[in-house]
């Protein structure tokens, strides 16, 4: 498939630069070609190829993709909106996880290259990056994270308003669902009780909505504030995980004992 020494080079230089695997599609027909540097000869070397990459990539992702990040490769649509996120130069990259042993290991997929010749051409490369990206993850936690309860903090949730905002107006397949409590009595229980009082309060409502919504992020967005973000699980749980936080909260009123947050909840579906 390839016929162009500066493309070969390029693919070698991707190869050499600790990418676990690089693919060469032509994104008019869908064909590609994956290559590997041979370690005893550090020859550039072809170990498929096939009618249609997007197709392998998605069929891939049922076995190896972790369950949460495989809905982006099994969508009907996933060639158009994978070359769309390629074009787009301020993400020409997307992080995602594959199960390896049982464990989740980071990788990071990039366009390395564009190339036209009559047909465009894309080089795919593949890295491990789960290294960095747990070093990052641990600083982003400590960076964002409420050390009163172990939420996300509000510089957090911002982040996470200017993302989805992005996403939205992009016109992303996007199906999300938001959680909103206040905590009932904070102000009273701190002058009343003192401030201790008031911080086991906060940290019993973080661990209500953690239980409630085990597979979603929790933001601490104000003093008495918090928001959940629900996808994946959860969301598609909202309607029973949502009665049931609402049916604690009634019991612990009624027991006058156990954490009382006024709550609501709203969903979006791109239409």
């Amino acid at each position: 498939m390839i016929g162009n020494r500066e493309l070969f080079d390029k693919i070698a230089e991707s190869l050499i630069a600790d990418y676990a695997r690089v693919y060469l599609v032509n994104t008019k027909t869908n064909q590609y070609s994956q290559y590997y540097i041979n370690p005893d000869s550090h020859l550039l070397i072809e170990d498929r190829k096939g009618d249609d990459f997007f197709c392998y990539i998605a069929e891939g992702a049922g076995q190896e993709v972790y369950e949460e990040d495989k809905h982006f490769f099994q969508n009907d649509n996933l060639k158009e909106k994978l070359l769309k996120q390629f074009r787009n130069g301020n993400r020409q990259s997307f992080v995602y996880r594959l199960v390896e042993n049982g464990k989740k290991i980071y990788y990071t997929m990039k366009l390395i290259h564009e190339y036209m010749d009559g047909d465009e051409y894309f080089v795919i490369g593949v890295r491990n990056v789960d290294k960095v990206a747990r070093e990052q993850m641990y600083v982003d936690k400590i960076a964002y994270m409420d050390v009163l309860t172990g939420a996300r903090n509000k510089n957090s949730y911002q982040e996470l308003e200017e993302e989805y905002q992005t996403l939205i107006d992009r016109d992303e397949e996007l199906r999300f669902g938001i959680v909103v409590c206040d905590v009932n009595n904070l102000k009273k229980i701190n002058d009343t009780m003192g401030h201790k009082a008031g911080d086991e309060l906060l940290q019993s409502v973080y661990s209500l909505l953690h239980n409630t919504f085990s597979h979603s992020t929790i933001y601490r967005v104000g003093g008495d504030e918090f928001v959940i973000l629900l996808k994946d699980k959860d969301y598609r749980d909202r309607i029973d995980l949502f009665n049931g936080l609402r049916q604690t909260i009634l019991n612990n009123q009624n027991a006058d004992e156990g954490p009382v947050v006024a709550t609501g909840m709203s969903i979006y579906e791109r239409e």
